[in-house]
């Protein structure tokens, strides 16, 4: 996977979220594909035509919240760092941040985030919050860059292809300030989220990385869609367990269901291809 010395975090950012870093929804790394194309998003959260369901849409919103919480509290800690001073010198470093907004949303949900404890949180993100509370400040930041380009670009993606849809039938209007990057514009005084991406992107460029810190990082970024794909499979291991305990109270519980939930789980720590047969 790793061919060469990557020279930046841009270019580390890249081969993170495609192979040889040649940028093609095709042409996903296996970490990405195994977060993009979970089967609890695909086939429980996000079905085409259908109302998303709130309890898996809060659940995974939590984990958000947590995740975002944490990288940006751990970044504020070097705000003075000189080896991602580039970053922290964007006129709009402050209003990428996400926290607030995932709050929002969760508030809107009828969840009060003060009282989310991350010792409660499920396992995967539990050990993804844990791993978060280790790295350095380029660590960090690969990290915090894969979720909010993820953001930047899945947003518009996800709103417009399940969102709309969703909130047209009955019941709950799904709150998106987690998607939204309107105040970051606004301090960039840029007109639309693809030239806000590349403004941060050319911040990354800017900071440089020897040979083996290139190494280390390109497997960060590597984790952090691992530990996405980690986090979708205990939440699909949760709902596949609940409602088999729910339905079947007398009964035992199927063993179908719950391999094909625990396989999920694996998919982090096991290849992709044993999960999904890429």
């Amino acid at each position: 996977m790793f061919t060469e010395n990557l020279k930046n975090l841009s270019e580390v950012l890249l081969h993170a979220t495609y192979k040889n870093g040649q940028a093609s929804q095709s042409n996903l790394t296996d970490p990405h594909k195994c977060a993009e194309h979970h089967p609890y998003k695909t086939q429980y959260l996000f079905i085409q035509g259908k109302k998303i369901p709130r309890n898996l849409y809060t659940a995974r919103l939590i984990q958000h919240y947590l995740i975002f919480k944490t990288l940006e509290q751990n970044l504020a800690k070097y705000a003075n760092d000189p080896s991602i001073a580039a970053f922290l010198q964007l006129n709009f470093a402050e209003e990428l941040s996400r926290t607030q907004g995932v709050a929002d949303d969760l508030k809107k949900l009828g969840i009060n985030p003060e009282k989310i404890n991350a010792n409660k949180a499920i396992l995967a993100t539990q050990r993804y919050v844990q791993h978060i509370g280790k790295l350095n400040a380029q660590e960090l930041l690969i990290h915090y860059s894969v979720h909010v380009a993820g953001l930047m670009f899945g947003g518009p993606i996800i709103k417009s292809k399940y969102f709309s849809a969703s909130d047209q039938l009955p019941g709950y209007q799904i709150p998106t300030s987690e998607y939204e990057f309107s105040a970051a514009l606004a301090a960039a005084q840029l007109g639309n989220v693809a030239q806000l991406f590349n403004e941060l992107d050319a911040a990354l460029k800017k900071i440089t990385s020897e040979e083996a810190d290139s190494k280390k990082l390109l497997a960060e970024g590597l984790s952090a869609y691992s530990f996405m794909a980690e986090i979708y499979s205990d939440l699909l291991w949760n709902e596949i367990y609940l409602k088999q305990i729910s339905y079947a109270a007398f009964f035992i519980a199927s063993a179908g269901a719950i391999l094909l939930a625990w396989s999920m789980r694996e998919c982090a720590t096991v290849s992709v291809s044993h999960c999904f047969g890429f």
